[in-house]
C-alpha cells in the first residue's frame, strides 16, 4: 500500500527523532535515515531539499497541530501556554541537535 504524502513526511520526521536519541542532527545522513524508514533517498528529496528542511517542516507541523487546540482565541493564558509548549519542543528539537 502507498504511502501519502503526509504519511511518509511523519515517517521521516519521527524516524529521525529516534536517531538523534543515539547521533547529533549533523551527524545522520539522509541515507541513514531514509534505510531507516525503508524508503529510497528519492523519495526524500521528493518531499524535503535536505535534513535542515526537514527539521523545519516538523517544528511547523507541531506548532500547527499544538496551535489548532487552543479553544478560545481571546484566551490570552491558554495562548501563552501553547506558545510555551512550542518553545519546550522547538529547545528540545535544537538540544537534540547540536554538537557539543
Amino acid at each position: 500500500m502507498r504511502k501519502t504524502s503526509g504519511q511518509t513526511k511523519k515517517l521521516l520526521a519521527h524516524t529521525l527523532v529516534e536517531l538523534m536519541k543515539d547521533e547529533y542532527l549533523d551527524k545522520i545522513k539522509i541515507t541513514s535515515l531514509t534505510k531507516a524508514c525503508g524508503i529510497n533517498r528519492q523519495t526524500f528529496y521528493y518531499h524535503f531539499k535536505d535534513m535542515y528542511e526537514l527539521v523545519y517542516w516538523m517544528l511547523n507541523d507541531q506548532s500547527e497541530l499544538i496551535l489548532s487546540q487552543i479553544q478560545d482565541p481571546s484566551d490570552i493564558i491558554q495562548i501563552f501556554e501553547t506558545f510555551e509548549i512550542i518553545l519546550k519542543k522547538i529547545e528540545k528539537l535544537y538540544r537534540m541537535s547540536i554538537t557539543v
